[in-house]
């Protein structure tokens, strides 16, 4: 699934290694449906810590894997009634997709180009000292910041 332009790109260099267990994760969700349900891929953090992520790096990891523009979180998870957790939905801009009952192919966005070596470290580096870009980001009014070099970032912190 990882194309040789994104192995050899700075943002990929730049990548912890916690952060590819986590997208190995992701792109196992992704084949588990047959390409049709990226951007709807439901994994929690009970599954990413299987995969080899710990628990208390999950956030972190996903937060640096949006900064360099590898995935986007489509719906943030939240808690529901008593023990029950709504799980948060995660989109690999890399991958090719279908769309369900069709052979059209959804092509990839690849955010990850937008990053030269300065970029991606400046990007690591703000995820790894702010929790919550959006909101130190955000304008007086309280809406979200439409620029600079970082998506929306959403996670879920369960």
């Amino acid at each position: 699934m990882i194309r040789k332009e994104m192995r050899e790109s700075p943002a990929w260099r730049a990548a912890p290694d916690n952060l590819r267990r986590l997208l190995d994760r992701l792109e196992v969700e992704h084949m588990r449906h047959a390409g049709t349900q990226n951007g709807k891929l439901a994994v929690t953090y009970d599954d990413f810590a299987e995969w080899g992520v710990r628990r208390a790096s999950v956030a972190l990891t996903i937060r640096q894997g949006l900064a360099l523009g590898f995935l986007e979180v489509t719906r943030k998870g939240y808690k529901s009634a008593a023990e029950f957790r709504v799980p948060s939905l995660y989109r690999l801009t890399y991958v090719w997709g279908r769309k369900p009952g069709s052979r059209e192919a959804e092509e990839p966005t690849d955010e990850w180009r937008r990053l030269d070596e300065d970029g991606a470290a400046n990007a690591l580096r703000e995820a790894a000292t702010s929790r919550d870009i959006d909101r130190r980001r955000a304008g007086a009014s309280g809406e979200p910041a439409t620029s600079g070099a970082l998506p929306r970032l959403g996670y879920s912190r369960t």
